[in-house]
């Protein structure tokens, strides 16, 4: 389906996700399941929290941490209550801001 980029600090913790309506998903369909896959998986890197949250319209998971200066591929997949399934990912760049005149 996507793909889509975002940066988080190693600190921050929140949800993250996709929005699907037409013409993905069409009147009547709804979101039936979703599995969500973070990779690489390593010590001390990105991780989900708790289980994917469905809502009428979206599929979201709440991230947390992972190592300054990595990169991590958060892939969704969907199936709708028609056994349509959606592929989507997110890839976040985890970056420490240091304020500019800071060490």
């Amino acid at each position: 389906m996507s793909v889509a980029t975002l940066k988080k600090r190693p600190s921050e913790r929140f949800p993250i996700g996709f929005r699907y309506g037409e013409p993905e998903i069409i009147s009547g369909e709804t979101i039936a399941s979703a599995v969500v896959q973070i990779s690489p998986n390593e010590s001390g890197g990105l991780v989900k929290l708790g289980n994917p949250i469905i809502g009428v319209d979206t599929v979201t998971q709440v991230v947390d941490g992972g190592v300054d200066g990595h990169d991590y591929y958060v892939t969704y997949i969907v199936t709708t209550s028609v056994g349509n399934i959606f592929e989507g990912t997110i890839l976040v760049f985890v970056r420490e801001v240091i304020p500019q005149g800071g060490e």
